[in-house]
């Protein structure tokens, strides 16, 4: 005869608690204190409780048939965005926000903006007004430069940060995958013969992502035995004509770039794209100067970035993690004409 399967009744009797709090404690879920938590689990374990697989999928599935219930404000905290050189709705983080702000709505949460200055305003008071507020969830804005370090009350919120620029503190993170991208865009290219291929990025654009664009392009150059070109690219108007030196000296026959206006300046350079230059990005948009590639598929970033704070928020976890974890979310290729 097969063992009786241990249930959460079995665990909460053995606890001397009711059923639900033993249901409430897996989950992680705030109202139960850690140490009761933490009792409950041993126990379980001691008893060898294991999920059923069945009654959780049936849960799971109740649960997204429910009509969400308002749960309150998501921040989307923008940190000394006054030193952009830009407005931040014209940059891809605002196809972050546009995601977020979706899928949030899926939770019960909305999302509000909040910008901190820090020269203006104390980390205390941004908190206090984050707290005033009613949030408890902060989805962190990639930062003006890369390698910052940050000094924040992140012990009072749960929190999510896109991206590699927040070298200090390790927080959660969700980005995009900028590494797979830029190795199967080179993969591509190379099955559609090209050999020559030159990487043209703005160093502190690819510091931004933790150097994952040069990793894959340098990755999948040593795993075919080709040298890597490597362009000093600066993100600037006055440095594209240097590029027809390099051109002329070098023969790439394809361009691997994170401008997005390479291609329209390599044409006004008298150059045939892609007759006589392939060009191609591991972060293609489908903005004015299209290119081939990898679209870094933004919106979705945004959206799994508030289900995976939704979760932490339910599970109460909050400030700095022991162990940071790092989701990406694949790119979508695109093909416009320019290999």
């Amino acid at each position: 005869m097969a063992e009786k399967r241990v249930t959460q009744a079995d665990v909460a009797k053995e606890a001397g608690v009711h059923r639900t709090s033993v249901s409430l404690a897996f989950k992680r879920h705030p109202s139960i204190p850690a140490e009761t938590r933490k009792r409950i689990i041993e126990i379980a374990k001691r008893m060898g409780y294991a999920p059923d697989p069945m009654l959780s999928a049936l849960a799971s599935y109740r649960t997204r048939l429910k009509t969400r219930k308002y749960q309150g404000t998501l921040a989307w905290l923008l940190i000394d965005y006054h030193k952009m050189p830009k407005d931040w709705h014209r940059m891809i983080y605002y196809v972050y926000y546009q995601g977020a702000k979706r899928q949030a709505k899926e939770h019960g949460y909305n999302v509000e903006v909040f910008e901190y200055n820090t020269s203006a305003m104390s980390a205390k008071r941004m908190a206090a007004i984050l707290r005033a507020r009613n949030v408890n969830g902060i989805l962190l804005s990639p930062q003006p430069a890369p390698y910052t370090v940050r000094d924040f009350m992140w012990d009072d919120f749960s929190l999510i940060s896109f991206g590699y620029s927040l070298m200090s503190p390790r927080l959660n993170v969700v980005t995009s995958s900028q590494y797979h991208s830029t190795f199967a865009l080179m993969e591509r290219m190379r099955e559609k013969g090209y050999r020559r291929i030159a990487f043209a990025f703005d160093e502190q654009h690819d510091a931004r992502v933790a150097h994952q664009f040069s990793a894959g392009y340098l990755a999948f150059q040593k795993s075919v035995g080709d040298q890597p070109m490597i362009y000093p690219y600066v993100w600037a108007d006055t440095h594209i004509e240097e590029f027809l030196d390099y051109y002329k000296k070098e023969k790439p026959d394809a361009v691997i770039t994170g401008d997005a206006r390479f291609a329209h300046f390599a044409r006004a350079l008298g150059l045939s794209v892609p007759g006589d230059l392939g060009i191609a990005s591991p972060l293609a948009s489908p903005g004015i100067y299209r290119m081939t590639g990898f679209d870094e598929n933004s919106e979705e970033v945004g959206a799994v970035a508030v289900d995976r704070l939704a979760d932490m928020i339910f599970r109460g976890e909050k400030g700095i993690p022991k162990h940071a974890h790092n989701t990406q979310v694949d790119g979508v290729w695109v093909d416009c004409g320019t290999i």
